[in-house]
């Protein structure tokens, strides 16, 4: 959004090279608190470089976006994609908002690392049970992120086609956005198939290790 209000000022004559001494002081009166703190960090920690103003727009502007995307990061971890995470499609004027369903997320992935050792069989066996279950839903969970992939892409390209169509602020943000998504979902699809393959071989060794007791 700061983005699109930056290159709607550009579109003015309100250029960076003349109005950065203004734009400056007033994108950072946007910042919380927090963040506003952290970009004085990080401007005192680059002193040593004089090449550039320290309060140079595009160095405040590639901060900004770092926090923003190391939030999403952190919200992804914690939270995953709930069902407020969506992904906008313009058509004709039209704006359409695609809701991606919910899916699992790590947080619910079950360790299946612990050791059998000292563990009567009995246990053994019923947790070797469980532990196949769970990577079954994971089986499931990979299935259903390869659809969620496969319908980001499809949101991806309609947007390029209309961006180099239109050519607008608007598509181009929403095309960021979709990219955005697209790579977190492709993360989380990498991160599910590492698991799967890691239990999918301690529950293959669990289960001939309990075999060969009995």
């Amino acid at each position: 959004m700061l983005e699109t209000k930056l290159r709607s000022l550009e579109s003015l004559g309100r250029t960076k090279e003349k109005f950065a001494d203004f734009l400056d002081p007033l994108v950072e009166s946007c910042l919380p608190e927090s963040v506003l703190r952290a970009w004085e960090r990080s401007r005192v920690s680059e002193d040593n470089d004089n090449s550039k103003s320290q309060r140079s727009l595009e160095k405040l502007m590639c901060f900004i976006r770092h926090e923003v995307e190391s939030g999403e990061m952190i919200s992804l971890a914690r939270d995953g994609f709930g069902k407020n995470n969506r992904v906008v499609k313009r058509n004709n004027n039209e704006v359409i908002v695609a809701d991606i369903p919910d899916v699992a997320t790590t947080a619910m992935l079950v360790s299946t690392n612990a050791s059998h050792d000292g563990i009567p069989k009995e246990r053994n066996l019923a947790q070797r049970e469980t532990d196949a279950k769970d990577i079954d839903k994971l089986h499931v969970l990979n299935s259903q992120l390869e659809d969620k992939f496969s319908r980001l892409d499809e949101i991806q390209n309609e947007i390029s086609s209309l961006l180099l169509e239109e050519n607008t602020a608007e598509y181009e943000t929403d095309f960021e956005a979709a990219e955005n998504y697209r790579d977190r979902y492709l993360e989380l699809k990498s991160k599910v198939a590492t698991f799967l393959n890691k239990n999918s071989r301690c529950v293959s060794e669990c289960s001939s290790k309990t075999n060969a007791e009995n």
